[in-house]
């Protein structure tokens, strides 16, 4: 089984973890197994001279949890880089076990540990889950 979704809901990055708004996906399966999910994320950023950003993007069961694992992406950008607008791609990956066939659905969640105040913002996302069976 395969689901995919994609969202251009522009959505703030700030210092509080939030779902990025329609950045889910859910999948509906059969029996227990792995729920492989992916997600491509696009982020502007509006950085401030000799101000650092650093940002944290998960995937995650639970809307606004941001659970720091080994499957997070962290990216940040230095303060002495030049002020102006940046946009960047991600792409994150996590496998998810399931105990019994059901529906599940996976959130894009988020947060700026560094350089948050500015126009930082989540420009569009898209999600693909694949469920295989045991």
């Amino acid at each position: 089984m395969i689901a995919t979704a994609t969202t251009t809901t522009p959505t703030t990055i700030d210092a509080a973890c939030v779902q990025y708004a329609g950045a889910e996906v859910t999948i509906a399966t059969s029996g227990p197994g792995t729920v492989f999910v992916t997600a491509t994320v696009h982020i502007n950023f509006d950085h401030v001279a000799a101000e650092g950003d650093y940002v944290r993007l998960f995937l995650s069961p639970t809307s606004g949890s941001c659970a720091t694992d080994e499957w997070r992406v962290r990216w940040s950008m230095p303060s002495n880089a030049p002020a102006g607008t940046y946009y960047e791609t991600f792409l994150i990956q996590e496998p998810f076990n399931v105990a019994a066939a059901g529906t599940y659905t996976y959130y894009v969640n988020g947060d700026m540990v560094g350089g948050t105040g500015g126009a930082d913002s989540v420009v569009g996302a898209a999600l693909t889950a694949i469920f295989y069976a045991t």
